[in-house]
């Protein structure tokens, strides 16, 4: 997955064969894809890229399978809904703590793959610490908790 972020607020997107970016806008969430879905990287070598635009407030949401292929005791995926729910927490931090509690709570805490995930909100600014750099936990930069393998 490749995304550039340009100051306009259009997103260019190539993505080959991961899950796509999820876009939270006025209450909704939506995959960003492209016209063709293109193949796991290294089975192509024509890689296509879209694009799609973003609003100030809009959230987007980076992540590997192992959000979205959580499952509970009775083998269901993690619900999409939960996904949005979790979303429209004040900030990134908090939203990413929701989504986790969520994750957590919809597998009884037993993960079962590894999980990456990266929220960004258009218009946010990361939070600072008190040497003028951004802290760990802002943003851009989400920790697992211990009970989910790397």
């Amino acid at each position: 997955m490749l995304a550039q972020i340009a100051p306009s607020g259009e997103l260019t997107v190539v993505n080959c064969g991961h899950h796509p970016p999820l876009l939270y806008h006025g209450g909704g969430l939506r995959p960003l894809i492209g016209t063709t879905a293109a193949l796991p990287l290294g089975l192509e070598d024509d890689f296509t890229a879209f694009t799609a635009s973003w609003l100030p407030g809009d959230r987007l949401l980076l992540y590997t399978d192992g959000l979205v292929e959580s499952r509970n005791h009775h083998r269901v995926f993690l619900p999409e809904d939960q996904i949005a729910t979790a979303l429209l927490a004040a900030d990134c931090d908090q939203a990413l703590d929701t989504l986790m509690t969520a994750v957590r709570r919809h597998t009884g805490g037993r993960g079962h793959d590894d999980m990456a995930l990266l929220l960004l909100e258009y218009g946010a600014y990361p939070h600072s610490s008190t040497n003028g750099k951004p802290r760990p936990g802002s943003c851009q930069d989400a920790n697992l908790p211990a009970e989910f393998p790397t």
